[in-house]
């Protein structure tokens, strides 16, 4: 069994251990698991933090951010066993130069 599938596993259980009335989410989540990585999308308004956010939740500068539009096309990184998507904004002109 790989290593992903074991630590899964153990905190599927200890999840299942604190919380026994999540059993059947806990399991139609590993169902979803087991097909590929699981996957974080992030939308929102434009300029509003969501690469930054995605940066924080993988604990690395993975996504670029700056105080003016980076994100253009949909951008995507597998991490941690995640897939991680960052979207542009959804008010975004990405069809120009600069918003």
């Amino acid at each position: 069994m790989p290593v992903h599938d074991e630590i899964r596993e153990r905190a599927a259980s200890d999840i299942a251990f604190v919380l026994p009335a999540r059993a059947d989410d806990l399991t139609r989540l590993n169902t979803l698991v087991a097909g590929g990585e699981p996957v974080v999308t992030v939308i929102g308004k434009y300029n509003h933090g969501k690469s930054r956010l995605l940066n924080e939740l993988i604990g690395e500068p993975t996504f670029a951010v700056a105080d003016k539009r980076e994100t253009v096309v949909l951008a995507d990184r597998v991490q941690r066993g995640m897939r991680w998507l960052d979207a542009p904004g959804l008010d975004a002109d990405v069809g120009t130069e600069d918003d």
